[in-house]
């Protein structure tokens, strides 16, 4: 049982590192252009479904222990419940012993019962954390791949620019047949 508080202590721990590199990759993405602002959103929506999960997380552990307290509480009132049981039992068999025996079991399976849906919501918000840090870890690469040069837009600015020279020149050209054009009528 403390290992897997531990083991939740260190998952804990990863979620909060996993927190602090997707805050620092939300503040990189958020200077790029509109298509990457929908990544961003993403992200941003999947850290809060990601504290939603920590705080639930949370609350289920703070509930696991007390009903962990509540169970080793019947537990011990058990044992001491047996022990009186033994002196009755020398002294009458009857059926009131009986009930009470079963009363008591009922509420350990009870309790028990809490227990193992309790462990298995923590096994399944478990599960949903590793897979929300993978898709965090996604996008994480993603974010890395993506290039700045990517989006500022070099090459298309240096094609503009070479089409402008081009027109120029163009428009030169046609400047000067223009003249031509005109001084050949002057003559003509």
């Amino acid at each position: 049982m403390l290992g897997k508080v531990k083991e939740l202590l260190r998952v804990k721990e990863d979620i909060d590192k996993v927190a602090e590199s997707c805050d620092a990759n939300t503040k990189a993405v958020y200077e790029l252009t509109s298509e990457i602002k929908g990544l961003k959103h993403s992200a941003e929506e999947a850290v809060k479904v990601q504290r939603e999960l920590v705080k639930d997380f949370q609350q289920n552990m703070g509930e696991l222990q007390a009903l962990k307290k509540d169970l080793e509480k019947e537990v011990y009132d058990f044992k001491l419940f047996k022990g009186e049981l033994q002196g009755k039992i020398l002294q009458k068999l009857e059926t009131g012993i009986k009930d009470e025996v079963a009363a008591g079991m009922k509420q350990m399976e009870h309790d028990a019962s809490a227990y193992n849906e309790l462990r298995l919501k923590v096994n399944t918000l478990l599960s949903s954390v590793a897979n929300l840090s993978v898709q965090i870890d996604k996008f994480t690469e993603i974010s890395r791949g993506i290039k700045k040069e990517d989006f500022e837009l070099t090459k298309y600015a240096n094609k503009i620019f070479q089409e402008d020279q081009e027109k120029l020149r163009l428009l030169k050209k046609i400047d000067s047949m223009e003249r031509l054009v005109a001084s050949m009528r002057r003559r003509g």
